[in-house]
């Protein structure tokens, strides 16, 4: 996720998602937290502004509501 050849961890959850960034030896940074709306249900991953850098969207319905709402986090602000 940060271009530096490890793998790295994504994962969404109640209210966001986490990235925890690899070490290259198996283990992982504490995750980076990054809000979405509702309860997130799916997760992609694909480069939507093409600007070389992997961002993701989010679709899941909220809490209140069960209608269906889709967040979009460009990777602009991963280390």
């Amino acid at each position: 996720m940060n271009g530096d050849g490890n793998v790295d961890l994504v994962a969404c959850g109640l209210g966001g998602l986490g990235i925890f960034l690899g070490h290259g030896d198996g283990t992982f940074e504490p995750p980076l937290n990054f809000l979405a709306e509702g309860t997130n249900v799916f997760l992609g991953i694909g480069d939507f502004n093409q600007d070389g850098t992997p961002d993701f969207v989010v679709a899941g319905s909220g809490a209140q509501t069960p209608a269906w709402g889709i967040t979009v986090l460009l990777n602009e602000t991963v280390p």
